[in-house]
């Protein structure tokens, strides 16, 4: 007898948890659709951010217009 009552909560048990996660990967699922439809924040397509160069920008250090000695008298 007490077989049967302890088979009988540890198949409750599975369901209870299997019904679970089933549910969880239900909200992660629809957590992951959101940003599939393009709500999240594009990305740096361009290279803008200057990540790619450590943060150093080489338009003004290379431009001809700019401040300072050119090298030329």
């Amino acid at each position: 007898m007490i077989a049967h009552v302890v088979s009988f909560i540890l198949i409750v048990l599975g369901v209870f948890i299997f019904c679970t996660q089933k549910y969880l990967d239900h909200v992660a699922e629809k957590e992951n659709r959101r940003y599939e439809k393009g709500t999240g924040l594009p990305g740096d397509i361009e290279g803008h951010s200057g990540w790619d160069n450590g943060g150093k920008t080489t338009a003004y250090e290379n431009s001809s217009f700019g401040g300072g000695d050119s090298g030329s008298d």
